[in-house]
C-alpha cells in the first residue's frame, strides 16, 4: 500500500521524511499466521528507521530531524511541513523556539504563501 501510495504522488523530500517519521518503529500487523510477507525489513517486530528511510528514498538524518520536528514542535508546524508548505530543515530550527512563537512563524508563512 505504501509503494502504490508513494507512485502516485509528489512528494518532496520534507514530506517522504515526515511519512518515514510514521513507519518508524511501526510493528507488523496482520495475520501472523499465515505466510504474509512484509516488505520492510523488521528488528524486533519493528520497522526500523533506516529501512524507513530508504524505502521513502530520504536519508537517516532527514528522518531524525522529521521526527524532531514531529516530537518538538507544534501540531501547525509539523501540519505545514507535512502539507509541503515548510520544508523540515526549516522546521527543525524553530524546535527550541516557545510555542507561541512556533505558531506565529506558521501564521507568517501562511500569510507569505497566500500572497505568492
Amino acid at each position: 500500500m505504501l509503494s502504490q501510495n508513494l507512485h502516485r504522488r509528489n512528494l518532496n523530500e520534507s514530506q517522504r521524511a515526515m511519512i518515514a517519521t510514521k513507519i518508524a518503529n511501526m510493528r507488523h500487523g496482520g495475520d501472523r499466521r499465515s505466510d504474509q510477507a512484509v516488505n520492510l525489513p523488521l528488528e524486533n517486530d519493528r520497522i526500523t528507521n533506516e529501512d524507513a528511510a530508504t524505502k521513502l528514498n530520504v536519508s537517516k538524518m532527514s528522518v531524525k530531524i522529521a521526527k524532531k520536528v514531529d516530537r518538538d514542535c507544534v501540531d501547525e508546524l509539523s501540519d505545514a511541513v507535512s502539507s509541503g508548505t515548510v520544508k523540515v530543515s526549516d522546521a527543525v530550527k524553530a524546535t527550541d523556539l516557545p510555542k507561541a512563537e512556533q505558531k506565529r512563524a506558521v501564521e507568517m508563512v501562511k500569510k507569505v504563501s497566500w500572497q505568492a
